[in-house]
């Protein structure tokens, strides 16, 4: 099977599962207060500094993470973070690849969501718009993860590229 054709299968699997997951943490902060009504969240300005703490973790944590799983698909050492619903386990970069975009999409809209429902609860509690604006910002934020197809497809072949740059580059550090 070729490459082209792994990746269109690994993408025709993934992929809706991927925005499945994607829609779920960007309608989890907006049913929050109905599913989750917490009456000892953080005010306004520590959720605030919460909102700031997570935007960081989100620029570092994600790149890293997938970074490492790169490195371990390189060196032929890579094993999958989570289960692949009774399916068995990608074999290919290009399927390693998909899985690593899965982890690195949950990982980074985790954290944004987790900042806007601690936003949503800090409104709840102060009734201060400047708590429901922030939200909304990463609520945005969120959605602008959202995968398809197309966004992964050209993720993956771009890590391709740079898994054959390291593969070359490693024969020169032995």
């Amino acid at each position: 099977m070729s490459t082209s054709d792994d990746l269109r299968e690994q993408l025709a699997r993934q992929v809706p599962e991927l925005q499945f997951i994607a829609i779920l943490f960007v309608l989890l902060p907006v049913f929050q207060p109905f599913l989750f009504p917490l009456p000892l969240l953080p005010a306004t300005d520590q959720a605030c500094g919460m909102a700031l703490a997570m935007l960081a973790a989100r620029l570092i944590v994600p790149p890293l993470v997938m970074r490492i799983h790169c490195r371990q698909i390189a060196r032929g050492a890579w094993s999958p973070d989570w289960a692949f619903n009774g399916q068995v386990s990608p074999t290919s970069d290009a399927g390693k690849l998909t899985a690593v975009y899965g982890t690195r999409l949950f990982i980074a809209v985790a954290l944004l969501e987790c900042a806007a429902s601690s936003l949503v609860g800090a409104y709840q509690i102060g009734r201060e718009p400047l708590a429901l604006v922030v939200a909304a910002l990463l609520i945005l934020l969120i959605a602008a993860h959202f995968p398809t197809r197309t966004r992964v497809a050209a993720w993956v072949k771009w890590q391709l590229r740079l898994l054959d740059d390291d593969r070359q580059l490693a024969q020169f550090r032995r």
